[in-house]
């Protein structure tokens, strides 16, 4: 008996070690394919399907008015339905030269006059009425009322108003002209004035027009800083006819 083997006698070891490997390659291909095609179907073709499985889930459906045309018992209309549309305009979006035609087209169509439309478009571009500091640069002290603030002085001035968004027709020739007086630094533009515009003045330098308020920037106690003193120091040497002398910034 000891010489009689039982069962079927071990594989060599070379072919156990083959069938082995060929198992492992097959599925690491299968997983790379797998992986391949995920990737293909999430990244390359994803905003297809997205767009599709959309169209999939949504239909669009008429719901007629749940309450629609009321009577009385006599069988008198008392209420029916009057189709109705917004037209909504950004006014930073709106470029100053085709502006005419727009608001010509408007008056047209809703019926309204172009003031009215006018009125509207000049809103602050946010549509929202601002009270916050701002920060202003003297563009001129060429007129009575800056002619003592510091050339190139940026002043912390508060801003409090809905409809204070500056349009002109030429603001580069306005500049050239040396009409502009303040503008707003950058990032500090709150209403969407062209070329961050914040005060003009008329050709003679006597008349000045601007936004911020100057008359709430003169004593720290009830204002964000001193900076409005220049103004009405230098209107007040301007009526006295003594040269004004540039006021400090306080920091």
């Amino acid at each position: 008996m000891s010489g009689i083997t039982l069962g079927q006698p071990d594989p060599p070891r070379t072919r156990l070690g083959f069938r082995f490997a060929v198992f492992g390659l097959a599925v690491v291909l299968a997983v790379a394919g797998l992986t391949t095609r995920l990737f293909y179907l999430q990244i390359g073709r994803g905003g297809y399907y997205s767009s599709v499985n959309g169209e999939n889930r949504l239909t669009l459906a008429p719901v007629q008015s749940v309450r629609g045309l009321i009577y009385d018992r006599a069988g008198r209309l008392l209420a029916t339905n009057v189709a109705s549309y917004v037209i909504t305009v950004t006014p930073a979006d709106l470029p100053f030269p085709q502006r005419d035609r727009v608001v010509d087209r408007l008056a047209q169509l809703l019926a309204i006059t172009r003031e009215q439309i006018i009125e509207a478009l000049d809103r602050n571009a946010g549509l929202r009425f601002v009270c916050r500091e701002v920060e202003v640069a003297v563009d001129s002290t060429a007129t009575a009322w800056t002619s003592a603030c510091p050339s190139g002085a940026t002043l912390t001035i508060p801003v409090k108003h809905g409809e204070g968004r500056y349009v002109h027709p030429d603001p580069a020739a306005l500049a050239a002209a040396g009409q502009v007086v303040f503008r707003y630094a950058p990032g500090h533009n709150p209403n969407g004035s062209q070329a961050d515009i914040a005060g003009v003045t008329n050709p003679t330098g006597n008349v000045v027009g601007l936004m911020p308020h100057p008359e709430h920037a003169v004593d720290g106690l009830t204002g964000p800083s001193q900076d409005g003193l220049g103004f009405f120091t230098s209107i007040l040497k301007h009526l006295a006819g003594a040269p004004a002398e540039p006021a400090g910034v306080p920091a």
